[in-house]
């Protein structure tokens, strides 16, 4: 029998190899990507918070690889995204990574989704709340009250949420895309 001992220190050898290789390739594309679009927008800073992973995550909150932090780098400089639009298009999922580029994938049904949740929680919540305190208002306690603006501020809070899930997303891709048109006329 072989003894496996002595290939180990040949398989670190290997993928240490394969490793400087590939940190050498994704380099060599950083590169390129670099020169081939509008330097002048790009600040060091910014492409500092690129290359190191720390630095990105806590600018936008998620990890990417390097290529893709790259692209979306230079995808909120050509559209004027703000760092905090990029963060809510990620956690919605409503900005994807594809091999050809950064894609939106928010549709106009979802915010319409989005506005038929809104409605419904008013219209349910809205006047069961106002009746509740033309009821009981006179006979209502401090805990009870407590336990009324504990309840307006969740149904609030679900609102917002609904409209920061569904709506924000579709209103910050429709208006990248009235930029696009005025910028093609």
């Amino acid at each position: 029998m072989r003894d496996d001992r002595s290939n180990r220190g040949k398989v670190v050898e290997f993928e240490s190899d394969k490793r400087r290789r590939a940190k050498n390739a994704v380099a060599q594309i950083l590169e390129l990507d670099i020169t081939a679009a509008d330097v002048e927008t790009v600040t060091d800073i910014e492409l500092n918070e690129v290359k190191y992973p720390q630095l990105f995550k806590r600018r936008y909150g998620f990890h990417w690889p390097l290529s893709d932090r790259l692209r979306l780098l230079f995808f909120q400089k050509d559209h004027g995204l703000k760092d905090t639009e990029i963060r809510l298009l990620k956690r919605s999922g409503n900005i994807r990574c594809r091999p050809d580029g950064l894609i939106l994938t928010s549709r106009v049904w979802m915010a319409w989704l989005g506005w038929v949740h809104i409605g419904v929680l008013v219209v349910v919540f809205g006047p069961l709340v106002g009746l509740g305190i033309l009821i009981h208002g006179n006979w209502l306690g401090p805990m009870q009250w407590l336990a009324l603006l504990l309840f307006v501020l969740g149904v609030s809070s679900l609102v917002v949420a609904y409209y920061f899930q569904y709506i924000e997303p579709w209103r910050i891709q429709e208006r990248l895309n009235r930029r696009r048109i005025v910028e093609t006329r």
